[in-house]
């Protein structure tokens, strides 16, 4: 019973004491201290280059001198230099030239072989039309040979103007005009056109067709065809 009131005495004085030990141990920072440390911890945490080294000492004075230093450079206020931009648009500007020296080229080969296709293509279809008339050429009438087709080179007749000349001429049962026969005069020859580039000229493939046939425009009679020369 006595022991009771005896702790309940000596409970304010130790509860004084543990205020008075806490705050001379531990002393409550102000708000102007507490966002300086705040800024202070922030600022080291974010700067891991050369602001992020520890001062040459540990007292107070180099602590804030440090923590000025790096808060004059903020992570969110760094920014490229002149000469790094400088280097970039460089560097990006050799990427574009490189990219387009590649796709011109690209399609410069794309173009030419597309030009190859066509004139092979071209080359072709002539070869096979004109094989087409070949295996259609009749024998000559009166020909002197019964055997086979002779085909003559540099007949008698013809001047030295045209002799020599890559040219081929036959007869063939493909007359458009059928009144007075099947029979037509076919052949190719090669002309120099020396008008469009006297320096240069250019070989033209040309066909030569004459129908045995001719009709008058105006009263559409039927005669003989007189550029009809082929007749043996």
């Amino acid at each position: 019973m006595r022991s009771a009131p005896r702790c309940h005495r000596k409970q304010p004085a130790r509860r004084e004491q543990f205020t008075s030990a806490r705050s001379t141990r531990c002393p409550t920072p102000t708000r102007q201290q507490a966002q300086e440390s705040k800024t202070c911890a922030w600022s080291l945490w974010i700067s891991p280059g050369p602001w992020g080294r520890p001062p040459p000492s540990t007292d107070e004075s180099s602590m804030q001198a440090w923590s000025v230093r790096i808060n004059r450079h903020p992570h969110g206020q760094c920014a490229f230099t002149l000469i790094e931009v400088l280097v970039s648009m460089a560097v990006l500007l050799l990427m574009v030239v490189m990219l387009h020296g590649i796709l011109s080229g690209s399609s410069g080969a794309w173009k030419l072989g597309e030009a190859n296709k066509d004139r092979m293509q071209n080359a072709r279809t002539i070869s096979d039309f004109i094989a087409n008339e070949l295996e259609s050429a009749l024998l000559p009438l009166n020909r002197t040979s019964t055997n086979s087709l002779q085909l003559v080179v540099n007949p008698p007749g013809i001047s030295a103007a045209v002799s020599h000349r890559d040219s081929i001429f036959w007869q063939s049962p493909l007359a458009v005009d059928q009144a007075l026969g099947d029979i037509a005069e076919i052949g190719y020859f090669v002309r120099w056109d020396t008008q469009t580039n006297p320096q240069n000229p250019r070989a033209v493939l040309c066909r030569f067709f004459v129908n045995l046939t001719a009709r008058d425009p105006a009263t559409g009679a039927v005669t003989a065809n007189p550029d009809f020369l082929i007749s043996s």
